[in-house]
């Protein structure tokens, strides 16, 4: 379940996949389980160290390609992270990525983007606000 956001914030619109996109089903959650499940999904979070965390699915996605994924804080780059897609995840299944800012999350909109070679695949948005998840 989304979280409702506080008085006067908007609930963050939902994913952004693009059509040729090998990441899809993007979920933030605020905690993972032991066998590496999302918990506390949402989009709207309290303000606090703990990391959020994006799930998503991939497919087709070839050993080697560059990738990575983007955490923006109001459109200020917070980590950028380029990578190389391992072949030990092979080219489907289930993934995540994390991040928590030194200081932790203030209050404000933050989005994560994921990146092949370089570009804006899918892009998943959530708020951190006094009541959230």
């Amino acid at each position: 379940p989304t979280a409702a956001g506080s008085p006067g914030r908007d609930t963050p619109p939902p994913p952004q996949v693009a059509p040729n996109s090998p990441f899809t089903n993007l979920r933030l959650a605020h905690a993972i389980t032991d066998d590496h499940q999302p918990e506390r999904t949402g989009t709207v979070f309290a303000p606090g160290p703990e990391p959020v965390y994006l799930f998503f699915d991939y497919a087709g996605i070839q050993p080697g390609t560059p990738w990575g994924h983007r955490w923006l804080d109001d459109g200020r780059v917070l980590e950028d992270v380029p990578e190389t897609w391992p072949e030990e995840y092979g080219r489907y299944g289930t993934a995540w990525v994390f991040f928590g800012p030194a200081g932790g999350y203030q209050p404000g909109t933050y989005r994560v983007i994921l990146l092949v070679n370089s570009r804006p695949v899918s892009t998943a948005t959530f708020v951190i606000a006094p009541g959230g998840e």
